[in-house]
C-alpha cells in the first residue's frame, strides 16, 4: 500500500515496481483492495508486466464486468494505460485497451464512457489528426461544464492541460 500511496505522487525506483509486480502475479483473485492499487499505480508499472496483466485479467472480463466497482477500477486502469501508450508512442497497445475497455461497458455507466472517450480523443491527436483529437477533447471538456459535471471536468481539464503541455514540451 506504501509503494501505491508514493506512485501517486512519486516516481518509483525499480526495486519498488518489482516488489508490486512480484505482489500483484501471486494474486489469484482480483478483489477491490487488488483493483485499486491496479488502478492507481498500473500505469507504473512494467510494459511487461501490463501486458500479462491484461491477458490475465481479459481471459474472464465478465467476472469483473458484473460488479460495478470493479468495473470502474478496472476501467481506470485501462483509461490510465491507453494515455500512458499514447504518450509511449505505443499506437498497437493503446488501440488494443480501448477495444478492451468496450467489453467492460454496462448501460449506465456514463463516467466510463466519459474517461474512455477522453483517452479515445487523445489517441487521436496522438496518432491519428493532432487538430482533430484536441478538439474532441475540448468539446468533452465544454459538455462536462455544459452539464454540470464540475468534478469531472476539473479531472480531465488538468489531464488535457497536463497532456498538451507535455506534448509542447516534447515538441520543441
Amino acid at each position: 500500500m506504501a509503494y501505491a500511496a508514493k506512485g501517486l505522487y512519486a516516481q518509483l525506483c525499480k526495486e519498488e515496481i518489482s516488489h508490486l509486480e512480484r505482489y500483484l502475479k501471486g494474486i489469484q483473485y482480483w478483489g477491490l483492495y487488488e483493483l485499486s492499487l491496479l488502478a492507481n499505480i498500473g500505469h507504473r508499472l512494467s510494459p511487461e508486466f501490463i501486458e500479462y496483466l491484461i491477458i490475465t485479467l481479459f481471459s474472464n472480463p465478465t467476472a469483473y464486468a458484473k460488479t460495478l466497482y470493479y468495473r470502474v477500477l478496472l476501467q481506470r486502469f485501462l483509461y490510465k494505460m491507453v494515455l500512458a501508450y499514447c504518450d509511449r508512442g505505443q499506437s498497437l497497445a493503446a488501440q488494443m485497451l480501448l477495444e478492451k475497455s468496450e467489453q467492460l461497458f454496462m448501460p449506465g455507466d456514463i463516467l466510463d464512457r466519459v474517461k474512455r472517450s477522453f483517452a479515445k480523443s487523445y489517441y487521436t491527436h496522438t496518432f491519428v489528426d493532432p487538430q482533430k483529437g484536441k478538439k474532441e477533447m475540448l468539446e468533452l471538456l465544454r459538455c462536462l461544464l455544459k452539464i454540470g459535471a464540475t468534478e469531472v471536468h476539473a479531472t480531465l481539464k488538468r489531464e488535457y492541460t497536463r497532456k498538451m503541455a507535455q506534448k509542447n514540451r516534447s515538441e520543441k
